[in-house]
């Protein structure tokens, strides 16, 4: 059966990393690396086409005025911030998502057994982003209701 992914074992992309590195981001070329004859395998991937792969994946947070703060909620990650402002709530949200996703990542066994696995698309989505502002306009949605 052909390959639909180039596969390299570990050994030799482990000496040829740089060049590999180069291919795979520069030509966008996903690649395979197999180790222990088949046992383990670990896909490369450039982060731009992760962001493709869970582009679909769209937050949903819902802000709420109650008095004098906003509370906002991001049921794909079932976490919830508030603040004064909006955009006090929205640095809260984010500060509490990215920090979520690290925890996730680090401990990804963890999770996958748990019934948040669901939420791996979503930390992706966050995975994928550049930077923190990336991040915090991906987490606000809409724009706030006044």
């Amino acid at each position: 059966m052909t390959q639909v992914i180039t596969t390299h074992q570990f050994t030799e992309a482990k000496a040829g990393l740089s060049d590999l590195m180069t291919d795979v981001i520069r030509h966008q070329r996903p690649t395979l690396i197999d180790r222990h004859g088949g046992k383990e395998n670990m896909l490369l991937l450039p982060q731009a086409l992760l962001g493709l792969l869970v582009a679909d994946h769209e937050f949903s947070t819902r802000a709420t005025r109650e008095g004098d703060e906003w509370l906002l909620f991001c049921p794909e990650l079932n976490i919830a911030a508030a603040g004064e402002t909006f955009d006090e709530a929205l640095d809260d949200l984010t500060e509490s998502a990215e920090a979520y996703a690290r925890d996730f990542i680090n401990r990804m066994a963890f999770f996958l057994e748990t019934d948040r696995a669901a939420h791996l698309p979503w930390i992706m989505r966050l995975a994928a982003c550049s930077d923190e502002d990336e991040r915090r306009d991906l987490l606000a949605g809409s724009p706030p209701p006044q």
